[in-house]
């Protein structure tokens, strides 16, 4: 509607345009209808220059329209690039202190397991040197007890009961000092030829015995051969010897 509009306003612009220098020129040899046909030709020439300058406002408008769509999808993509850059760096930032908690978590691991091998091994060696050291100081109150010989070694002794236990018997020698053997479960006890428990034995009876040190340093007796008869002059009163528990 606008553009016929326009066209009307330059054909008539053009018409009148015509007329006008036809009544300012009237002798230049033209007739009437010479002029209505200038001015029309003049008219048209005039629109078609308008509808081209218009085509090309046109197209330049297209061609701005495009380029500000172009620009804003660049815009777009640039905006979208940069957040995707920027997600990376954070991953890459989170991904390397992972690395370094998890580099220090395995350094920590492998310092405790080494600082407990070590732990382990100290202790390990302190055992030793305790079993050691115990088992010396055995076989030294072994060497050190009276009338036992070394370890391992069976002996014999004899002498009178001086004190019955539970669990073994104090003998008494002429001149030496008591000697506590201790009875187990293997202990073969006769009294007068007769087999005998540890209970049937009396204070100052005469016994013959077999006994052996074991690991512990106790002299365990292996056999106890005792007679009913009291040895003279054999002592009533019994200490128990010392070191006895």
């Amino acid at each position: 509607m606008n553009r016929k509009i326009a066209m009307a306003a330059l054909l008539a612009i053009g018409t009148i345009a015509g007329c006008k220098q036809q009544s300012q020129n009237p002798g230049h040899g033209q007739s009437g209808a010479q002029q209505a046909k200038t001015a029309n030709d003049q008219s048209e020439q005039a629109y078609k220059k308008a509808q081209d300058a218009q085509d090309q406002a046109k197209q330049a408008e297209e061609h701005a329209k495009n380029a500000q769509n172009d620009l804003t999808q660049d815009q777009k993509k640039l905006q979208e690039d940069t957040q995707k850059l920027n997600q990376q760096r954070q991953q890459a930032v989170s991904a390397q202190q992972n690395a370094q908690q998890q580099g220090q978590q395995a350094a920590q691991v492998s310092q405790q397991a080494n600082q407990q091998a070590l732990q382990d091994e100290q202790n390990q060696v302190q055992q030793q040197q305790a079993k050691q050291q115990q088992f010396a100081q055995q076989q030294q109150q072994a060497i050190q007890q009276p009338g036992a010989g070394q370890s391992g070694a069976a002996q014999s002794v004899s002498g009178t009961v001086g004190q019955v236990s539970n669990d073994g018997i104090v003998l008494q020698r002429q001149g030496q000092a008591p000697l506590q053997l201790n009875t187990d479960a293997s202990t073969q006890i006769t009294l007068d030829g007769q087999q005998a428990s540890l209970a049937q034995l009396k204070q100052g009876a005469n016994v013959q015995v077999s006994y052996q040190p074991d690991a512990n340093g106790k002299q365990i007796a292996k056999s106890i051969n005792a007679s009913s008869s009291a040895q003279p002059g054999a002592p009533s009163p019994v200490q128990p010897p010392a070191g006895t528990p």
